[in-house]
């Protein structure tokens, strides 16, 4: 999964920057509605046209999706807490936070946790000179909180491992968490990452949580169909996304960079 998504970096950074110059105040980081301003303005269009390019279309999924620095920059305009991340060359990277790290294998990011090793420092700088690495929270072994986002919906989602420190991989579980991570999200957020993403966090030893993964096509392992059933409602994901399009309707765009 890792090799497929980048083979698609070539035509990233021209595609992102013809969709910014065509889409008024578009940002080129986040090109989450790169691929529907062709089709009808409809949301029912919109939603369509969003669902097939996220799940479907493997070129413009990957295109889409942000690496990983851009998805830490993502998050923190969001105003979600950021773990601490480093590159290992970088001067940041001698901080004591980075005694343990995660090492990010690959720039686009991979599937279920499969681009991430955790190691120490001195491994990193032995073996990952290039990398990107975020500080690793030990105590949020196992255990993520998912904020999921399909539309107009927000839930959070409880996932675990029983034999991995990354919580997606190995034997587990995924479950409704009964308290919202965040509920309110705002305008300028809704705008900036779109009808469709998860941001997931762990906890520090202090008990705070720390965003540490975002990701544009969200799935949810193990959930009881029947909760997401009635979360989601009859129509499933394109209910709430077809909300979300009437809420929030795409700019229309201009010639330039045709």
């Amino acid at each position: 999964m890792t090799d497929l998504i980048a083979q698609f970096a070539p035509e990233r950074a021209d595609l992102r920057e013809r969709h910014r110059r065509r889409v008024p105040g578009r940002d080129p980081h986040n090109p989450w509605d790169i691929y529907l301003h062709g089709c009808e303005r409809t949301p029912d269009a919109w939603a369509d046209a969003f669902m097939a390019a996220h799940y479907f279309q493997l070129s413009p999924r990957f295109v889409m999706t942000p690496n990983r620095a851009e998805a830490f920059a993502l998050m923190e305009r969001a105003g979600f807490p950021v773990v601490a991340h480093a590159w290992v060359a970088s001067a940041a990277f001698q901080a004591p936070a980075f005694d343990e790290v995660v090492v990010y294998t690959s720039e686009y990011g991979g599937h279920v946790g499969m681009d991430k090793l955790r190691c120490t420092r001195e491994e990193a700088e032995q073996n990952w000179p290039g990398a990107l690495c975020s500080a690793f929270l030990a105590s949020g072994a196992g255990v993520s909180y998912r904020l999921l986002k399909i539309g107009t919906v927000t839930l959070t989602i409880r996932m675990t491992s029983a034999g991995d420190w990354r919580s997606n991989v190995g034997a587990g579980r995924s479950e409704w968490h009964p308290e919202p991570l965040r509920a309110d999200l705002g305008e300028a957020t809704e705008t900036l990452l779109g009808p469709l993403w998860a941001v997931d966090f762990v906890t520090d030893s202090g008990g705070k949580l720390w965003t540490v993964d975002f990701n544009t096509t969200p799935g949810v392992r193990s959930m009881d169909a029947a909760l997401a059933a009635r979360a989601l409602g009859e129509d499933g994901l394109y209910g709430p996304l077809r909300e979300w399009f009437a809420l929030h309707p795409l700019p229309v765009p201009t010639d330039l960079g045709a």
